[in-house]
């Protein structure tokens, strides 16, 4: 279809499951979460022996991000204006033709029915799709800064009263932005679920996956923006990282759960239609991705050779029904001594008639 290759083809970098963005995290390996709490921990033990023992607090430099590495940072890239126009013209055009699935098809002609589920399930798509790059560039605000020291009020101090009227303004403008990101993430994510949702219509078994893999990506592409946070540069101590971290991280938490929901749905549909692609597949990375011991890797369950090449072992035709072996199987050569008894009677009988 033509609107399929312009759409794939206005990216400018390699597509990601025919998402124009890429992914930068560490792959999630078994027992990995039990690991970063326990360096946690580790931290929090040693920071507060080093604070015991030196007396003084050394500059603090709050880290650059909250969460774990294996937790994904996502970059859209640019779609050249004139295929994704065009893409996106003809797939709106082609979704008023098929007029929501009304249109008759004899029922006799499996063909054509898989190629018009699959032509409907692909236009839903691909229309969301173009909202869901747009959604995933929703940024968490920047510059954050919510610290606000209360022994500076009414202190009687100009300098110091002055310094917590610059706190509090700065913490009433972080709040503002942070709300106005949540309104548009929910407002925006809300409609691409619902369209997502609308391609079960279709029963296309291929576009039924890759929607169902579209919602719980947009619900986990939230969760991780707050998991992996920019930590606002003013904050002086470890322990303000760990609160305005574990904060958002307890908003993300709920988020992640619907995330894993909605690719258990995604795998049981795969497993109820008996059909596998790359969409399905995305799914299970995704549940190992999140968690690696609930949800080991297939490869670590079965096993894949890493030290031989697969390869098609080629035989000629058999030509010799004896496999080439003039003798299979050599008899050992009688002498008059073994000749057995009937043989022997039937030799003197012989001698008699002559």
């Amino acid at each position: 279809m033509i609107a399929q290759i312009d759409w794939r083809r206005s990216c400018e970098e390699p597509l990601l499951y025919d998402s124009c963005i890429s992914v930068k995290r560490k792959k999630s390996i078994s027992g990995v979460e039990e690991i970063e709490k326990r360096k946690k921990l580790e931290e929090q033990a040693k920071k507060a022996k080093e604070d015991e023992e030196e007396g003084e607090k050394k500059r603090f430099r709050p880290p650059k991000h909250c969460g774990s590495a294996t937790q994904g940072i996502v970059t859209v890239h640019r779609r050249g204006k004139k295929r994704r126009e065009a893409a996106q013209s003809r797939l709106k055009s082609i979704s008023k033709m098929l007029k929501g699935g009304k249109i008759d098809i004899p029922a006799d002609d499996v063909k054509r029915v898989e190629d018009f589920k699959n032509a409907w399930g692909m236009t839903l798509v691909y229309i969301a799709d173009q909202k869901y790059e747009e959604y995933l560039t929703i940024e968490m605000p920047e510059g954050l800064d919510f610290v606000v020291e209360d022994y500076l009020k009414d202190s009687g101090v100009p300098a110091w009263e002055k310094k917590y009227a610059e706190q509090v303004k700065k913490a009433e403008d972080s709040k503002k932005r942070v709300g106005e990101f949540f309104d548009k993430k929910f407002k925006l994510g809300g409609e691409l679920q619902a369209e997502y949702a609308a391609v079960k219509e279709t029963v296309s078994p291929y576009w039924v996956l890759a929607a169902a893999a579209r919602t719980a990506s947009v619900l986990q592409n939230f969760a991780d923006q707050l998991y992996r946070a920019e930590v606002p540069a003013d904050f002086r101590t470890q322990e303000q990282v760990w609160a305005y971290c574990d904060a958002l991280a307890d908003i993300a938490d709920p988020v992640q759960n619907q995330a894993l929901e909605a690719y258990t749905y995604c795998v049981e549909r795969s497993t109820e239609f008996q059909f596998f692609n790359e969409f399905s597949r995305l799914c299970e990375e995704e549940m190992q991705q999140r968690d690696a011991t609930k949800y080991p890797a297939t490869n670590e369950l079965f096993g894949v050779s890493i030290y031989t090449a697969s390869r098609i072992e080629r035989v000629g035709v058999l030509e010799d029904p004896l496999g080439g072996r003039l003798n299979p199987v050599k008899r050992k050569k009688e002498t008059a001594g073994d000749a057995k008894p009937e043989d022997k009677a039937d030799d003197k009988a012989k001698d008699e008639d002559n």
